[in-house]
């Protein structure tokens, strides 16, 4: 559509009904068509402005709150006079629209060219499309009762309302014009209004389904029979009271016409009902004889999966008995592992004492084999100095014969001499003795040594 289409405004009545309208108002703000006015009008219910306010970022929004409860019939007018599109139509808040619902109407309404214009440049008609009933359940499930539409007749609307009042689209001129809502009805006041709207405005009819009217507990007055006969009478004083007579009885014959047809219809609908349900029955019986035989072999299957779940649940067992067959081997295993580990510290305990043992005697060993060493550094010390004697000793031999011979005179001092040698011999045998006994030391503690060795051995 251009950027001249004209202005719609959307009249939604509500009341303590906060989740069924943010429901309707998603369904206005989901239309493919711009430019738009919601005018909701909250007759004397909870606040709905936080609802109202979540959708004002995508449509506008015009907010009437009624401080009481004023009835349908009035908060439909208030909704009238807040009105300022071109074109005005209704929403009730438990009902709600399909996506393409008003560019469906406004496309089918400029496309026509035999029909007047309004002070506004547009076509001053009015139209309405086919409408969806649904039931509704308490867990708002919807279930399809029937589609609503007939090609638009003023007669016909004398006798039915077949203009639910959230499928039809109407020029603003008859509200100009001071047409409203009768405030004395308080049942079947859009049918009062729709006979207002005929005799000003031309109809057209459009059979797509574009909206969704749902029927459930919580419903407005229309589906209180108690209330109807007296509306009935409402509407036909109002509207039959000056028929001429001839004009009443093409009323009257057309009426039975249009019973017939409605029950003609009626049973065309029950019997596209019953086919349906005979084919869904036929389509079920189907699906039940498949489901009993996948039933049968999923019996088959069932039991034998029993077997196998009986042997695995006996396999399970017996590795439930050997699991604790070796829990109890590894129990003892560990426990000997344990009492080794015990062993292996006692005898690591006695080999490290006897390290320190064995090193202690290293130490008294290393301590002997210096003090040896010593005692042979003394004996080569002392056989060094003897050999010195001897050959000094020998040197004074030689020295003592010259001198025998030299002079007999020196007698006395060659027997000083003598003794003298004969002292060293002496103080050599003496040191001879002594190198014995420190042989015997170095000796004694090696073999005292090796004795204690064999004695731990055995």
């Amino acid at each position: 559509m251009s950027a001249q289409n004209p202005r719609v405004s959307v009249i939604v009545r509500t009341k303590d009904r906060l989740e069924s309208l943010q429901a309707c108002l998603d369904s206005v703000a989901q239309q493919d068509y711009q430019p738009l006015q919601v005018v909701v009008v909250n007759d004397g219910g909870a606040d709905v402005a936080q609802v109202v306010a979540a959708f004002q970022s995508q449509i506008e929004v015009c907010l009437v709150q009624l401080p009481v409860n004023k009835g349908r019939t009035r908060a439909a007018n208030h909704g009238l006079e807040s009105a300022s599109g071109d074109y005005i139509c209704f929403l009730d808040d438990d009902d709600y629209w399909l996506p393409s619902h008003l560019s469906c109407l406004v496309s089918n309404l400029l496309a026509v060219s035999d029909i007047p214009l309004s002070q506004r440049g547009f076509p001053d008609c009015a139209i309405h499309a086919a409408t969806k009933a649904v039931s509704v359940d308490g867990n708002g499930r919807e279930s399809d009762i029937k589609v609503t539409f007939a090609k638009f007749d003023r007669d016909y609307l004398r006798y039915n309302n077949f203009l639910p009042i959230l499928s039809v689209l109407f020029s603003r001129s008859i509200v100009d014009e001071g047409v409203r809502f009768d405030e004395s009805f308080d049942l079947f006041e859009d049918w009062d209004f729709w006979l207002q709207v005929s005799h000003r405005l031309p109809f057209l009819s459009v059979s797509d389904v574009t909206s969704v009217y749902r029927i459930h507990s919580q419903a407005s007055g229309v589906h209180q029979s108690d209330r109807v006969a007296d509306a009935y009478q409402q509407i036909y004083r109002k509207w039959l009271i000056d028929c001429a007579p001839e004009a009443l009885f093409q009323l009257l014959y057309h009426t039975h016409r249009w019973h017939d047809e409605s029950i003609a219809q009626l049973q065309q609908d029950n019997q596209s009902r019953l086919d349906s349900i005979g084919k869904q029955h036929a389509h079920a019986l189907s699906i039940i004889e498949n489901r009993d035989k996948q039933l049968a072999e999923a019996n088959i299957e069932l039991a034998r999966v029993a077997e196998e779940y009986k042997h695995c649940i006996q396999t399970i067992e017996e590795k439930d008995q050997a699991q604790a067959q070796l829990l109890t081997e590894y129990n003892h295993a560990l426990s000997v592992v344990n009492e080794k580990d015990r062993a292996t510290s006692e005898l690591l305990k006695d080999y490290q004492h006897a390290i320190s043992v064995i090193e202690e005697k290293d130490k008294a060993t290393s301590q002997l084999l210096e003090e040896y060493n010593h005692a042979i550094e003394v004996i080569q010390q002392k056989d060094k100095a003897a050999e010195q004697l001897v050959s000094e000793y020998n040197y004074a031999i030689l020295i003592i014969e010259q001198k025998d011979r030299e002079a007999a005179g020196k007698e006395k001092t060659i027997l000083e001499l003598s003794d003298n040698l004969a002292c060293m011999a002496e103080e050599l045998a003496g040191l001879r003795q002594e190198i014995e006994v420190l042989r015997d030391k170095v000796k004694r503690p090696f073999t005292t040594i090796a004795k204690r060795v064999l004695g731990r051995e055995q």
